[in-house]
């Protein structure tokens, strides 16, 4: 009797290696975009019912502030104030936000941002007030030269890009003693994440 090994030649095993590759190189990237999707879901989840739960804890500790306002007699100021010393902050920048409490270069694009809306356009955020709170998110105030509404716009993941609308930072307003979602700048993930 003859012993014959039998195994795979090197040929084989290469073809079987390219084809593992290309199907890993067809897969993967699909797989990290939806995990970078699901985590930005799940940031914006927490910012959002964080500042709901800031808002009740600030209008136990002070209703006066939130019972109306006006943006151009400095409620939105308070509003501001009250909400960021409530919800705790690690570091506060004020007209010279950029890469300290906000993106380095802003957050973009502006044709998602309303033209009434232009405190929101990257031209002005880097002179507008900002904190980063304790998780690490990023607030920004909806300023303008004129006046600041009680507007506030989130990097959900602060530092982390890609720093645009409605991938990593949405917006909330004070309105009518509740959080809305605010519609300066265009973010129906806004919304569709909190589903």
């Amino acid at each position: 009797m003859h012993n014959l090994n039998k195994g795979f030649t090197l040929a084989e095993v290469l073809i079987t290696l390219l084809i593992i590759g290309v199907i890993a190189s067809l897969v993967i990237p699909g797989l990290i975009a939806d995990t970078q999707q699901a985590e930005l879901k799940i940031a914006w989840k927490k910012a959002y019912g964080s500042i709901i739960q800031t808002y009740k804890l600030a209008m136990q500790d002070d209703s006066t502030v939130f019972s109306g306002y006006n943006c151009y007699d400095g409620s939105g100021w308070k509003i501001y104030n009250a909400l960021k010393n409530t919800m705790g902050y690690v570091k506060e920048c004020n007209g010279s936000t950029f890469g300290s409490c906000w993106s380095k270069t802003g957050v973009t694009p502006d044709s998602a941002v309303s033209s009434g809306c232009t405190g929101f356009y990257v031209a002005s955020q880097n002179a507008s007030s900002a904190f980063v709170a304790r998780d690490g998110t990023f607030w920004l105030l909806y300023s303008s030269s004129t006046y600041a509404c009680p507007i506030l716009a989130v990097d959900i993941n602060g530092s982390k890009g890609p720093n645009q609308w409605d991938k990593d930072v949405m917006e909330v307003e004070v309105f009518n003693n509740k959080i809305l979602l605010s519609s300066c700048a265009s973010t129906p993930n806004a919304f569709n994440y909190l589903k």
